[in-house]
């Protein structure tokens, strides 16, 4: 309560002394601020003073009040409580005009399940009368996931305009109902993977959308965006995400700028620009916080992106804190599309730090999350990652069984769901032995790449074709494919890619350090050993609880020691501490900690003890 509230409710005039009177005399009523201005009675006295009140005047002596309560409310510019005694006082004309003048400002804030939970209150024939209502139930069905549910709505707006030709517009209010009809129906377009009618839509939507209004065109870049992202063409998709973003901010709306800005960071980072990735989130955050919209739904999406740079750069732990932050950030404000992108990320993780199972009950957590909807993209994307979790569970039976089915489903070949099947099928062949057959898929992969610029996806299929080409005994062929992803990661920091290969990648990192210490490969790229040094580092962490293989070896062994690898066991022999080596040999000690790994392993053995043992059985030493 505050006094001039009070006199608007009552009709009295001396509402400020009766409250200075009753916190005078303690009558049940405390104080809110520290001027003395608002008031509120003691719970348990509040209702039954609202009990005598329902008593006196009934439920038609109610209304009234509400309504003037909404009135002083909307006057104050307090829409929450304006709208919620409007539809206590059964004034629903009033709460429909109060949504129609602020949905788009609660949605700048990411407060959709805000709005969709005030037009659910308002009967379904005053939001049929009222187009702008059908627009806004649309969006907000949209942003919260509820794809199936959008088309009627659409359809109520389209019926203002049956038979008008779209040159004869001249209304603005119409103008900003046809081009949000065609941006959703673009978008409806992109979840079931009608990639061409999409990018009509969108061109559509910007032809029609006036030059000044940024929101609308702002929405129309996105689209463009998503369309090229999907169709491989990732320059494009960048070019437009920026331009959709600055508009988005110039709107004011920086839910959707927001969005925008994860998107570019996903596009850089398949550009292979993930120091330019990180730089475009850090900046869009630091701009949220300046509108003092940091910890709201419009924030979450970003802590996902930076999650995703976290991770690619193995800061784990960082990547786990940002992602947590943005998860519950995006599900107080209803973002399915936040929700979705941050359980396939905390999949990567879970896998990233050796949790399979983790790993898929996140997918299962995202293919929940579009259960609903029809979205065969979304669908298909989840479906490749299921099966990499597959791959390190070892159940290379349901792994095949995806990879059949994914060969043979229609749709786009170059565009970013296409590429994650196409690399992860090469990845089932390579764990099935087929070691020919995944070189020449990892080919293709490599092809595509190439022509759409998708250097981030580079590094990874260079990762893998260099682990075929080392298991097939090509070992000059291994390092010419590893030098090149490295060449390309280091000045990005990608660092989890490599990591995520496990013990096979820190063998072949061993074996180039060695072979570019003793500059037996000249044509090898420029790659500093700081670089190969800080990977074997993260490698020897990630794998260090891992135990080797157990099984007996023959002798010869079936993967011979490296002359690097023999070194060291020879100087282990000898009882050098790990650290008295790394200082003979001049490396790290995480470098000679990995070399030991890949000694235990290759021998069969658990410890120092036992591989000294089994070398001198083996002569090697």
């Amino acid at each position: 309560m505050t006094a001039s509230l009070c006199d608007a409710v009552t009709g009295r005039q001396d509402s400020f002394e009766t409250l200075k009177t009753l916190e005078r005399t303690n009558l049940f009523i405390v104080p809110l601020d520290d001027e003395r201005c608002w008031y509120r009675y003691h719970h348990l006295f509040a209702e039954v003073l609202r009990a005598f009140l329902r008593r006196d005047v009934g439920k038609e002596g109610l209304a009234p009040l509400h309504t003037r309560a909404a009135e002083w409310y909307e006057e104050q510019e307090e829409i929450n409580a304006a709208f919620k005694h409007a539809v206590a006082a059964q004034d629903f004309e009033r709460a429909a005009r109060l949504i129609e003048e602020n949905w788009l400002r609660v949605g700048h804030a990411g407060n959709m399940n805000t709005i969709l939970r005030r037009l659910e209150t308002i009967p379904g024939e005053i939001i049929q009368e009222r187009p702008m209502l059908s627009m806004a139930f649309a969006w907000a069905l949209w942003l919260t996931g509820q794809m199936d549910a959008v088309e009627p709505h659409l359809e109520a707006v389209a019926t203002t305009w049956e038979g008008q030709p779209t040159a004869d517009v001249a209304d603005p209010r119409q103008v900003r109902l046809r081009v949000g009809t065609l941006i959703l129906r673009m978008y409806l377009a992109r979840h079931r993977g009608q990639l061409e009618e999409m990018l009509g839509f969108a061109r559509r939507a910007l032809a029609l959308a006036p030059p000044d209004d940024a929101l609308l065109r702002g929405y129309g870049h996105l689209g463009l965006a998503h369309a090229y992202h999907e169709l491989g063409d990732y320059e494009e998709s960048r070019s437009a995400c920026v331009e959709g973003m600055s508009l988005m901010r110039t709107a004011g709306n920086f839910s959707s700028a927001n969005l925008t800005a994860f998107y570019l960071c996903r596009v850089l980072t398949l550009l292979g620009r993930l120091a330019q990735a990180d730089q475009v989130v850090r900046q869009a955050l630091q701009l949220t916080n300046t509108q003092e919209l940091g910890q709201t739904p419009a924030c979450g999406i970003l802590y996902v992106a930076l999650a995703s740079v976290s991770r690619e750069r193995s800061d784990l732990e960082e990547a786990e804190a940002h992602l947590g932050q943005g998860l519950t950030l995006s599900r107080q404000g209803g973002h399915h599309d936040c929700v979705r992108n941050g359980a396939l990320l905390m999949a990567r993780l879970r896998l990233a730090q050796g949790h399979p199972e983790g790993a898929l009950e996140a997918i299962e957590e995202a293919e929940q999350a579009i259960s609903a909807a029809e979205m065969p993209l979304a669908s298909a994307e989840l479906a490749a990652w299921k099966a990499r979790v597959w791959i390190a569970q070892e159940n290379l039976s349901a792994a095949a069984r995806w990879a059949e089915e994914a060969a043979h489903r229609p749709g786009q070949d170059r565009g970013y769901t296409r590429q994650i099947e196409a690399l992860t099928r090469a990845r089932v062949l390579r764990a099935q032995g087929k070691l020919d057959q995944a070189l020449d898929q990892l080919t293709l992969c490599q092809q595509m790449a190439e022509e759409t610029g998708a250097w981030g996806w580079a590094i990874e299929i260079g990762i893998i074709m260099a682990l075929v080409h080392a298991a097939l005994g090509n070992q000059a062929e291994a390092l010419a494919d590893l030098g090149r992803a490295l060449a390309r990661a280091e000045p990005e920091g990608y660092v989890q890619v490599f990591v995520d290969e496990g013990r096979p990648m820190a063998a072949l990192l061993t074996e180039f350090l060695d072979a570019q210490s003793r500059g037996r490969r000249a044509d090898l790229p420029n790659v500093s050993q700081e670089f190969v040094c800080r990977l074997l580092d993260a490698l020897d962490q990630t794998t260090a609880g891992q135990e080797p293989a157990t099984t007996s070896v023959p002798s010869p062994l079936i993967e011979p020691l490296t002359e690097r690898e023999l070194e060291v066991l020879r100087l282990m022999a000898k009882g050098l501490s790990n650290r008295e080596i790394a200082d003979e040999l001049v490396v790290a000690l995480g470098t000679v900690k990995t070399h030991l790994h890949n000694i235990y392993g290759k021998l069969g053995v658990r410890g120092r003890t036992q591989a000294a043992a089994r070398a001198q059985e083996l002569q090697l030493l």
